[in-house]
């Protein structure tokens, strides 16, 4: 049987008491249906499983003793997606599913050819429901390191935030020469276990956008000669990299 998850972002001990709080209680006594001496594990988000049993359940809420904390490996790749704003819908598939396939950071960015614009109010709302998606995803997917939503930043904001250290790609369909294939083939990306990766909107990238990206280190690449949607395009992405990098390889 498995036993149920709870996303707690505290530190903890073993031998402490713990309330569960929140959405946890009403999913603990409601949805599961726990009782006292009921096992549970309790992820904080930063790297850390606790193993940890029911104590008590009543008007009150519920808490629980932690039996054992165990530290989570780091992932085998480390993935940063950034995304051009897309209509709501969209945004929401796609981090869902990105989180599912390793994403660890994602950068909301706009690009020149974004059809969705928002106020900075608006985007402080959307990127606080963006995490709250992320988190989620990553609870019901076992994840015990959890991936962070970056505020929305322009396009070239975006290139500055991208980590020097990481294979840098951005996704563009007039690129003939390179493919995402060849990255691994060649040897460019084939040693290196940190992506970052820039996917645009529905309308694609300008030739300028793609000169600045490259000017600060990306490689522009092609995923075929179909023309993808561009959720698609981030999951087929995705699975080729953790086939080739991640928890695929070896299948």
């Amino acid at each position: 049987m498995t036993i149920p998850r709870f996303y707690h972002p505290e530190t903890m001990a073993s031998g402490q008491i713990v309330s569960l709080t929140g959405d946890n209680i009403h999913y603990a006594q409601r949805v599961l249906r726990m009782r006292q001496g009921d096992s549970l594990d309790l992820i904080d988000g930063l790297g850390f499983e606790y193993h940890a049993v029911i104590r008590s359940v009543g008007l009150e809420g519920v808490s629980v003793e932690i039996l054992k904390k165990n530290a989570i490996p780091d992932p085998p790749l480390g993935l940063t997606l950034c995304q051009s704003l897309l209509k709501s819908d969209k945004m929401d598939f796609i981090i869902k599913r990105s989180v599912e396939l390793g994403v660890d950071t994602f950068i909301p960015f706009v690009s020149s050819r974004s059809v969705a614009r928002l106020s900075p109010e608006a985007a402080l709302n959307k990127v606080t429901r963006w995490q709250k998606i992320a988190t989620e995803s990553a609870r019901q997917c076992g994840r015990s390191i959890f991936p962070a939503v970056q505020p929305v930043l322009s396009f070239d904001d975006m290139l500055e935030r991208s980590d020097g250290g990481t294979v840098k790609l951005i996704f563009w369909e007039v690129e003939a020469e390179r493919t995402l294939r060849q990255i691994f083939r060649d040897g460019e990306g084939r040693s290196d276990d940190r992506y970052c990766f820039i996917v645009g909107p529905e309308g694609g990238f300008s030739g300028e956008e793609i000169c600045r990206a490259q000017g600060k280190g990306f490689l522009s690449v092609s995923i075929g000669k179909r023309v993808l949607k561009v959720e698609t395009a981030v999951l087929s992405v995705l699975a080729i990299l953790q086939y080739e990098k991640g928890i695929f390889r070896g299948v």
